[in-house]
């Protein structure tokens, strides 16, 4: 019934609900289909069901397979094929449809396309991506609505574009192969006004670009094929599986023998299990769905190794920066999604030995540090960002750092700390120490000059975010020893040096705020920094205060990440969102989580900048993390809106402990904290 009332009208957005509806055979301005991802797999899937290759906001309609790249240094992320459902109609291709809906619901992670067809045919498709195995399934069900019998022909067509890197053996060396992948098609049919069900299979792979090596009639070319002649008023379901491995070896073991319903109630159950991990709700409803898209979003780029921004080309060719992933994982660890979080410090940790070596002084490790790459690979062993200033970044080892570190301080998984978390965290820590940090006779010490955010430029001296990341890792490492009862005199200099780093911070000719480095006139979001992402400060700290405030009330010009732009992008809002948190205000973090909202896409997703004229990067994961953890910020430190009287929530609180509140007619009726807090003086002590 809402498909077909929707169907009814020109178009409409309705991002609360995850639908978008129109007519003709164009989507509307600044539409970008919705994702399916299980980190693995990843795609977008336009309003017809299928992919036509095309491209929306710079992101084309392709299945990508997460580490499947050309030769480094590009390290391209190839497209893997697309899939496409199409119908005959007496002979004669059906085209687009003449008036759709699409909907994304992100609770069981499920893509629906409803069209409407001159033909005389609706058709319903249904698309999942699964998050327990490497398929892809869609299911069609097609009715006539003409009042005459039509014959019809439905196809699942998969094309594999041509490419070099898909043909001959692959090696470990070049991208984790050892055989070349495989794309298997199984297909049931489901006979009408019957219980008759007919299962075919199809093949492609490497060596055979597009053919299949399955000798069933009903496989032509690169489709799986079915006649079928529809009655008036009647329908017919066809459920389509495309399956990707690399250990096939022309079996057909490997496809999964279910049916749809069995797979998808899988599927759906993983999916439950996730969401069921905390819970929110808020009593605003753009930003409730701003929340769970995001929530969902972040579980689609959970990868095998850490988080990328995106899994797609024009997302960095789904390549790891440690200051993004910091984002992502606060997103995920700050909602109780422990597990998940985990992979990213687990990946930084298994890579580390290069980051050491990088780091070496003739391959001595020990007292350089760490220095991980700004934009890596899966390996964690190439740099394959472009040449430029951003090459200098530094604040990348403080964002790892906080990764690390905040996994144990939400989770209080004290075996993690000791194995994985203090490692990191004390290599970063002894990479500022004793590469970065200048002093003077004084007691004051300072940051040399480095990049800080991009915008700024390069070769800043005493950058106050670079600064505040050193001060911050310096400080978690020595909080991590003295948890674990170690290293207690590199800790005691840590926290020193730290101290000293705080008293070379740069201000303005005043003396009354920090500004964002030595010098500096601009406007820049880096002045939060002291708050947000590192809170180094004790509550109240006059100068950071003023800062903050500074930038709230005088920078919006400066709201993106690039000088472009009229608006403040949704990572920026949410960035504003949780200083404001860190400094107790009621009013700001959530007038800046709503400013985010205002800029999500007709399914809710974030975007790296979205206003009109200047849309890039849609579904993009560094602002989905940064929003999830502002809103889970707000509501643990409550710092909510007093005007918010019905909203509830259980999340972790950053100590090792749990908070679950219900507030119902602005009375808290339920409030219990369980745990035992456990994390050292950086976290500072959080509660109403």
């Amino acid at each position: 019934m809402m498909a077909s009332l929707c169907l009814a009208l020109a178009l409409v957005s309705d991002p609360l609900a995850g639908r978008l509806c129109g007519k003709g055979p164009t989507p509307p301005d600044g539409y970008s289909p919705p994702l399916i991802s299980n980190g693995d797999l990843n795609m977008l899937v336009e309003w017809t069901g299928g992919q036509s290759g095309r491209a929306y906001n710079q992101m084309r309609t392709t299945v990508y397979w997460q580490g499947r790249r050309g030769p480094a240094r590009d390290a391209e992320l190839f497209a893997f094929g697309r899939f496409n459902p199409t119908m005959v109609v007496e002979g004669k291709a059906v085209g687009l449809p003449t008036a759709w809906s699409q909907t994304l619901d992100v609770r069981q992670a499920l893509v629906t396309c409803v069209g409407a067809f001159d033909e005389g045919l609706e058709a319903t498709t249904e698309v999942f991506c699964a998050l327990d195995r490497n398929v892809v399934a869609i299911r069609r069900t097609v009715a006539n609505t003409s009042g005459k019998p039509l014959n019809l022909t439905l196809d699942l067509a998969y094309t594999l574009e041509p490419h070099s890197r898909l043909v001959g053996a692959w090696t470990k060396q070049d991208r984790y192969f050892e055989t070349s992948p495989y794309v298997r098609m199984r297909g049931i049919w489901e006979e009408p006004n019957t219980d008759v069900r007919r299962v075919f299979h199809g093949l492609t792979y490497g060596q055979n670009v597009i053919g299949f090596d399955i000798a069933v009639t009903a496989c032509d070319g690169g489709f799986l094929r079915r006649d079928v002649t529809l009655a008036p008023g009647a329908k017919t379901s066809h459920a389509w599986f495309v399956t990707y491995s690399d250990t096939y070896e022309k079996t057909p073991t490997a496809i999964p023998q279910t049916d749809w319903d069995g797979l998808f109630a899988t599927h759906a159950k993983l999916w439950a299990d996730y969401w069921a991990e905390s819970f929110v709700r808020l009593p605003d409803a753009k930003l409730q769905r701003m929340y769970d898209v995001q929530q969902y979003h972040l579980r689609c780029n959970v990868t095998r190794w850490g988080f990328p921004v995106g899994i797609f080309p024009f997302h960095w060719q789904g390549k790891y920066f440690g200051f993004d992933e910091m984002y992502i994982h606060d997103g995920l660890v700050s909602s109780g999604h422990f597990s998940v979080a985990r992979r990213c410090p687990d990946w930084r940790y298994a890579v580390m030995h290069r980051a050491l070596t990088r780091q070496s002084h003739y391959t001595k490790r020990g007292k350089y540090g760490a220095r991980w790459l700004w934009m890596s690979l899966e390996e964690g062993d190439v740099e394959t960002a472009g040449i430029g200033f951003w090459m200098d970044h530094i604040f990348a080892m403080g964002s790892i750092a906080r990764s690390a570190w905040t996994q144990y301080a939400y989770s209080g998984d004290r075996d993690y700390l000791e194995k994985v978390g203090y490692p990191i965290v004390l290599e970063c820590a002894r990479f500022y120490r004793n590469n970065w940090i200048l002093e003077g006779p004084d007691g004051v010490a300072w940051i040399g000059r480095c990049t800080d955010l991009e915008r700024l430029g390069p070769s800043k001296d005493k950058a106050f975010l670079s600064t505040c990341s050193a001060i911050y890792a310096l400080r978690v490492a020595a909080d991590a020893a003295d948890v674990l009862g170690v290293d207690r005199n590199e800790a005691a200099d840590f926290r020193t040096a730290a101290d000293r780093l705080v008293k070379g911070l740069p201000t303005d000719p005043t003396g009354t705020r920090y500004v964002a480095y030595e010098n500096c006139t601009e406007e820049s979001v880096g002045t939060l920094g002291g708050l947000y992402p590192f809170p180094i400060f004790p509550n109240g700290e006059t100068r950071q205060t003023n800062a903050a405030w500074h930038f709230i009330n005088a920078g919006k010009a400066a709201g993106n990440m690039y000088p472009m732009g009229k608006s403040v992008c949704p990572w920026y809002a949410a960035k504003m969102s949780a200083s404001m948190t860190e400094l107790g205000d009621r009013t700001e973090p959530a007038r800046w989580l709503l400013e985010a909202a205002e800029a999500m896409g007709p399914f809710g997703e974030t975007w790296e900048i979205n206003e009109p004229g200047l849309r890039i990067h849609p579904w993009f994961t560094t602002a989905s993390g940064n929003c999830v953890f502002a809103v889970n910020e707000m509501l643990v430190r409550g710092t909510v809106p007093e005007t918010w009287k019905d909203y509830a929530f259980r999340l972790p609180d950053g100590k090792g402990r749990w908070i679950d509140c219900e507030v119902k007619d602005g009375r808290r009726v339920r409030f219990h904290r369980t745990g035992i807090s456990h994390v050292g003086s950086v976290a500072k002590e959080r509660g109403f």
